[in-house]
């Protein structure tokens, strides 16, 4: 309600005003958005599912966050559905794409209800972060910098990171217990958490109390059992993979499941399957040198490494014959294939081309005929009561309310009077 104060100045009540953007909002926002952003937070409480949202710039600048909501009849089934796809709980840190209905309210302001997610989305923009990292690494030169490394041929001194709870460091330390080589092999366990947003920092940090202890570690190994994807993203983090990368230990990991490959496996020095033949991996040094000092020891294995000499010779001949003839008909085959490959290539591109240029000429079409350029040029766009464009004025009448739209303003207008021009 507008009021007025000594008759001079015009005002509205808050709840008002509040009404009023309520209003915008509802009238203006289409139901059913599609929409991604970061979980920020997120709290359960009494069976709603309260979190904040956020988007941050190419800097990791936060530039926009709003609260959002799924109610309790929703978020039973949003939360097992993206659990059954992912394997993961929904959590900080995650992007996601979901569908919302824009809300205001007089009381609490804007909030976003959610009725929809797409897992497949934060499984993908997972994906594309990992590329990305592994695109910096190799950049930066450091995907190969630990290969360089040298390894001690017979490892005494291991770092172990990891956290104390984790099922894999209990099976790690149980099979070597089980090996004749256990006395020999020191381990020291440095923790850390190796999963969520602190396991990067976290792994980080370990990594540089191993290199500043007072022990000398041959090896650092980084273990953990499996997991989701999303709860193993992040093995896949940059500065985590960075400072595995610059470490002067050779780095070992064993992180996931048997069909995991994440960028710290990559970028490490080697990496095992499981925590378990990580445990193989050192105990397997040791009875390599094991069965390097049987074979000294045997003078009649000597005997039968001279014959292999000789039927090995034969057979890396008869081999090079058969390579040579392989590789002529290869290189052929190979010849074809790139004038085809040249051919499709170009018959691609010309259609690409063309396409492009009709989209160039529907998008100008398209840009041309927007009212908002119309306006822009300082011309003045009429809508009537319902909010449609007036063409003519043969459906107005003395009184009708009608709204002019500038390019920065909009003026409501009550007609008085309307005169024909005589055409």
């Amino acid at each position: 309600m507008l009021r007025t104060y000594n008759l001079a100045m015009e005002y509205i009540d808050l709840f008002t005003l509040q009404n009023n953007i309520k209003e915008l909002v509802s009238t203006n926002m289409p139901s059913g958005i599609w929409l991604v952003a970061e979980i920020r937070s997120l709290q359960t409480r009494s069976g709603h599912c309260y979190l904040e949202l956020s988007q941050s710039d190419d800097n990791a600048q936060e530039i926009a966050r709003l609260r959002a909501i799924i109610w309790r009849s929703r978020y039973q089934l949003i939360s097992s559905y993206f659990r059954a796809n992912t394997g993961s709980e929904l959590s900080e840190g995650m992007q996601i794409l979901v569908r919302v209905d824009v809300n205001y309210s007089e009381l609490y302001g804007f909030s976003l209800i959610i009725n929809e997610i797409k897992p497949e989305y934060s499984l993908g923009e997972q994906e594309s972060k990992r590329t990305k990292n592994i695109e910096l690494l190799n950049a930066d030169g450091l995907m190969q910098r630990q290969k360089s490394l040298t390894l001690s041929l017979l490892p005494r001194t291991i770092a172990l990171i990891s956290s104390a709870s984790a099922a894999g460091l209990r099976d790690f330390i149980q099979h070597i217990n089980e090996s004749v080589y256990s006395s020999s092999l020191q381990f020291e366990l440095f923790e850390a958490v190796m999963q969520g947003k602190e396991c990067p920092s976290s792994v980080v940090d370990a990594i540089n109390r191993v290199e500043e202890a007072t022990t000398k570690f041959d090896l650092i190994f980084i273990l953990r059992g499996g997991g989701s994807k999303l709860d193993l993203a992040a093995f896949d983090d940059y500065e985590m993979c960075k400072r595995i990368a610059q470490s002067q230990i050779p780095v070992v990991t064993a992180v996931g499941h048997d069909q995991d490959y994440h960028i710290c496996d990559m970028i490490a020095y080697d990496y095992c399957k499981t925590p378990t033949a990580l445990a193989d991996y050192v105990l397997s040094m040791y009875y390599a040198q094991e069965e390097r000092l049987y074979q000294l020891q045997s003078r009649l294995h000597q005997a039968c490494m001279a014959k292999i000499a000789v039927e090995e010779e034969k057979l890396n001949r008869l081999l090079s014959s058969v390579k040579f003839a392989f590789i002529l008909k290869l290189n052929k085959e190979a010849e074809k294939l790139n004038m085809l490959q040249a051919r499709l290539k170009n018959i691609c591109l010309s259609r690409i081309n063309l396409m492009l240029s009709k989209l160039d000429l529907y998008e100008h079409k398209i840009h041309s005929a927007d009212p908002r350029q119309i306006i822009q040029r300082g011309y003045i766009l009429a809508l009537d009561a319902s909010g449609k464009v007036l063409k003519s004025s043969k459906s107005l009448e003395k009184g009708d309310s009608v709204t002019l739209l500038f390019d920065k303003a909009k003026i409501d207008c009550i007609i008085q009077n309307i005169e024909e021009n005589g055409q």
